[in-house]
């Protein structure tokens, strides 16, 4: 929560400081409000630049200078993040993968790896221990 309160906060000082066209960040703005809804869906980026009515790479730029990240970076970090919420839920890996959008397990399993550093199976059964130690 705290890091999406700064992440907003710099939009906004980025608002004022890069593009006094305060509609165009309100649309990057609602975009990524669009896919933290919606990332279990298959999102592509034409659904998403779509409700921005921007060019798909001004929208890039916009969205990079807003937050730090390209869209798809962002989208994959939001999947990751509630696929190990569910992890910890004791929900097997393949429903995991199925309910945070991605269509591909080796996919889910490479991503997830390169994010959290270990595969989905051992990051479940490293913490689900620690948590039972508890």
């Amino acid at each position: 929560m705290g890091s999406e309160l700064f992440y907003n906060r710099e939009v906004q000082r980025l608002d004022r400081k890069l593009y006094p066209r305060k509609e165009i960040i309100n649309r990057v703005i609602g975009s990524k409000q669009f896919m933290d809804q919606n990332f279990h869906t298959k999102l592509d980026l034409d659904s998403v630049v779509g409700k921005t009515f921007l060019s798909k790479f001004h929208y890039i730029r916009l969205f990079k200078s807003c937050y730090g990240i390209t869209p798809h970076q962002y989208l994959i970090s939001v999947r990751v993040k509630n696929a190990k919420e569910l992890l910890l839920k004791d929900v097997s890996v393949s429903e995991v993968c199925e309910g945070v959008g991605f269509e591909s397990h080796s996919s889910f399993a490479g991503l997830f790896k390169k994010y959290a550093g270990m595969s989905p199976s051992s990051f479940q059964s490293k913490y689900k221990k620690a948590i039972l130690e508890k």
